[in-house]
């Protein structure tokens, strides 16, 4: 009987410091949320003399790591415009919709990083003209990462427009591109 009990105990005393080197071990919690901004400016050309610019008021990005590779990414459009011949009014509201895809692998404690390629869905409802569109581009950059946190992306897209005034019977077709900036962090 006392030496099934000094088993016992030995085999507790034996267990208790491999419990207590799993307890000590740092939790891996992964990296999937990214949360920055995407300030944008946009100059719209109306004759040779005068020109307008389109200014995002409300440039939130928010992306999510769906895997190593995969993400998706959306982004608030609230352009405000401004001209000289009249105060600024709100021309579009839209969400910017991506899907990119990053070329190296990542681990599971840091944002994504590297070039990515993106196929790219603009919605737009326009309240100035009063009417909708609809962008359909590609868009390719590089995200640059920092101590696995802080990213910075610079892209450029490119692609087309699909305008429907409700005056005219017909949908416009124009051709879209844009440079890309964006400051953020990974979570």
């Amino acid at each position: 009987m006392i030496r099934r009990l000094t088993f016992i105990l030995l085999a507790f005393l034996m267990m208790v410091p491999l419990c207590a080197q799993e307890a000590e071990k740092p939790e891996i919690r992964p990296v999937q949320i990214y949360l920055g901004i995407q300030p944008g400016l946009e100059v719209i050309p109306f004759d040779e003399y005068r020109s307008a610019f389109n200014i995002n008021i409300l440039p939130l990005t928010l992306e999510y790591a769906i895997d190593r590779h995969w993400g998706i990414r959306v982004h608030s459009i609230w352009n405000i415009q401004v001209r000289p011949e009249f105060p600024a009014v709100i021309s579009s509201i839209g969400a910017e919709i991506s899907v990119p895809y990053y070329f190296p692998l990542k681990n599971s404690e840091e944002g994504q990083r590297g070039f990515y390629a993106a196929a790219v869905v603009i919605p737009e409802y326009r309240p100035l003209n009063d009417y909708y569109s609809l962008g359909l581009a590609a868009e390719a950059g590089y995200a640059f990462l920092f101590s696995n946190r802080l990213s910075i992306v610079l892209a450029g897209q490119a692609g087309m427009t699909l305008q429907k005034d409700p005056d005219n019977p017909y949908m416009r077709i124009m051709p879209y591109y844009a440079p890309r900036l964006s400051l953020g962090f990974w979570f």
